[in-house]
């Protein structure tokens, strides 16, 4: 009965490995999260600088002047932030993809492991069912 030295191993490799794979995928959908809140800021800039535009020719108070301007320099502050998070995220989600890699390495090395011992005791079993086939046949022909 054909049985791997390093089944333990090779079950929390993969057990790493999916782990790895589903931290990965929550990083991602929080990346995407926070792309959608860039987005959303930069939207939000582009609407007022818009409204900002139409109303050049109308007469603005100082007061709603001061306040669009103002409320401008808070997204473009919140979108450079948001840059920066998102350039930290990035650098983070490398990391997890090279770790995923990593532990899908080890895994492969483990799994071939496996499968070049088992090719060898198949082959062990053939050449002992050989000798055993080989010994019955000279027994029956000295038995004669």
């Amino acid at each position: 009965m054909f049985k791997f030295r390093l089944e333990s191993l090779l079950s929390y490799r993969k057990f790493i490995e999916d782990k790895l794979q589903r931290e990965l995928n929550e990083f991602k959908r929080l990346l995407e999260e926070e792309k959608e809140k860039m987005k959303a800021y930069k939207d939000k800039r582009k609407l007022i600088l818009d409204k900002l535009k139409e109303k050049e020719c109308e007469d603005l108070s100082i007061t709603e002047l001061t306040v669009c301007i103002s409320f401008i320099e808070i997204l473009s502050e919140d979108i450079e932030q948001q840059k920066k998070m998102l350039k930290e995220m990035d650098d983070k989600l490398e990391q997890k993809r090279q770790d995923l890699i990593e532990a899908q390495k080890k895994k492969k090395m483990l799994e071939k492991l496996k499968l070049k011992q088992w090719k060898f005791y198949l082959h062990d079993l053939n050449k002992k069912e050989e000798k055993f086939l080989s010994e019955v046949t000279i027994n029956r022909f000295n038995q004669k």
